[in-house]
């Protein structure tokens, strides 16, 4: 596991234990796994909520969804590695 650094977070797909700077939400591998319709939403959602035209609610909840969708995908690839790799024989 990644060392706490200040000013960095860990991305937040679970099991990811990237450390971060505060302005990217996840690591590029969890990042480029969202669908390009997500985060072109939270690139939006972040623009306008740094330069004040959005409220931090809805950024938050931009962000919340692109994570449940980066757990979800991330939870699918492993699953597809895990059954690659142990193939069942029946």
């Amino acid at each position: 596991m990644s060392e706490h650094r200040p000013g960095y977070h860990a991305c937040p797909v679970a099991g990811c234990h990237v450390q971060l700077p505060q302005n990217m939400l996840m690591c590029k591998s969890h990042w480029f796994m969202l669908s390009s319709i997500t985060r072109a939403k939270v690139w939006s959602a972040w623009k306008g909520f740094q330069s004040g035209q959005t409220g931090a609610r809805e950024y938050m909840l931009v962000r919340n969804a692109a994570i449940g969708e980066g757990n979800a995908k991330a939870e699918a690839k492993a699953k597809a590695d895990a059954a690659n790799r142990h193939p069942t024989l029946f």
